[in-house]
């Protein structure tokens, strides 16, 4: 199932150009099947794919992790990444050939053990830039030369031409976002939900990873509520639901390809974003001339429609993937592209800018975000954030809260993740 794997690496890695080079060397690899064996495994082993598998997962078959042949969509070979697969799908509980298993265990291995390769996957430029790096420090197959390089870019480009240029072709439209948001009325509210199910190890992991936000209080409300087992949602969750993009709102508005002033509300085509600090909803028109919207309100409320003038909203956003019902004639602010230069090192408490880049460009996107106002991160208040080429306390809790509406390492350091989701898509 290439699409379900292709949206679960774009979740994590953000840049269709690394994640279309990756899928085809697993495509070269594999052919895309998880419980995929060597075709030399096959026939020196006697088994199909299908009884290798069951083999290994029932315990009968205890060579795995020393046959030496390539198993799984990446073909996992050696002795040392067969072993930390297999411990993978024990601690998942799962069977050695599932496919979500297998995608966890490549963000995984990228994350722990191939930090450069997911760097190049996150910043590729082109999908051969991106597939002739796995070849060469992920696959690392024996044969590398031309001819295997190009074809694996050139089944990465029609990975690329099928869900990146298709999707492109089919343009999202306001009041499509404005119907999808309506059909979610009713769904409970969950913090770092995006229509999902909610288990208990989800919400430990979040209450790990947020615990000033996701309390053991808040869980047991959740519990009380009889959430666990339903799909959740938080507010950018609704949004992302359907765009098939998990931005926060943070990111939200710092993509935004306009931002539209309040006061015209009523002026606003239906599907606009409304947005203010933390929080983003979905206008859907007028009801007795009352402007109304969709929003995952809290854990209190869940999914809502609402009175807009209930909300203190700042900002309608328009995006350059959604197609509108009106001409955008609502006087509204451009996005203003980035006097600064982009840095190349990681930006993070305590640098500071000697030539009038890095730091104030960290700090422009910042502002751009929604950074420009008083902000609150772990219940502290802060000041706007100025462009001043210091990164001082206000720099750092930005870039904090920042990461965390956007579900990155909450660590303070802008690095190329962090740029990304920081940069207009």
């Amino acid at each position: 199932m290439s699409r379900a794997i292709y949206d679960k690496l774009m979740d994590a890695i953000g840049n269709p150009y690394g994640v279309c080079g990756f899928m085809g060397n697993v495509k070269a690899e594999s052919g895309m099947k998880s419980n995929n064996l060597q075709n030399s495994g096959n026939t020196k082993l006697g088994m199909s794919d299908e009884e290798y598998t069951a083999a290994v997962d029932m315990g009968t078959y205890t060579e795995f992790t020393t046959d030496c042949k390539g198993y799984g969509l990446c073909q996992w070979t050696t002795s040392g990444r067969k072993a930390a697969l297999l411990a993978y799908a024990r601690e998942h509980q799962t069977s050695i050939g599932n496919e979500d298993m297998q995608v966890g265990f490549i963000l995984y291995e990228l994350q722990k053990s191939y930090k450069n390769v997911l760097t190049v996957l996150q910043n590729a430029a082109s999908v051969k830039e991106a597939s002739d790096y796995v070849v060469k420090k992920y696959e690392r197959p024996a044969n590398q030369s031309d001819a295997v390089l190009d074809k694996r870019a050139s089944y990465g480009e029609d990975f690329f031409k099928k869900y990146v240029l298709k999707e492109e072709e089919k343009m999202q439209t306001g009041k499509g976002l404005e119907e999808y948001a309506k059909s979610k009325i009713g769904t409970p509210y969950f913090y770092g939900a995006k229509l999902n199910v909610l288990t208990e190890k989800y919400m430990k992991a979040m209450h790990k990873s947020y615990p000033k936000v996701v309390t053991l209080l808040y869980m047991a409300k959740a519990r009380n509520k009889k959430q666990v087992g339903k799909v959740n949602v938080d507010c950018s969750g609704l949004i992302a639901g359907y765009r098939k993009k998990n931005i926060g709102s943070y990111q939200l508005r710092a993509t935004a390809k306009k931002r539209l002033p309040i006061s015209e509300i009523e002026k606003f085509a239906v599907g606009t974003v409304l947005w203010k600090s933390g929080h983003v909803g979905v206008y859907i028109g007028l009801e007795n001339g009352v402007p109304m919207c969709v929003e995952a309100k809290g854990i209190n409320y869940g999914t809502v429609k609402s009175k807009v003038a209930d909300t203190k909203w700042e900002y309608g956003l328009t995006f350059s993937d959604l197609k509108y019902e009106y001409d955008e004639k609502v006087p509204g602010k451009d996005r203003q592209p980035n006097p600064y230069t982009e840095p190349t090192t990681t930006i993070k408490k305590g640098c500071k800018d000697t030539n009038g880049t890095g730091v104030r460009w960290v700090q422009w996107e910042l502002r751009e975000a929604g950074f420009d106002k008083e902000f609150i991160y772990n219940k502290k208040k802060y000041t706007p954030v100025k462009v001043d080429g210091s990164a001082g306390p206000i720099t750092d809790a930005a870039i904090k809260a920042f990461q965390q509406s956007c579900k990155l390492q909450v660590d303070g350091k802008c690095g190329p993740a962090t740029r990304r989701c920081l940069k207009a898509n």
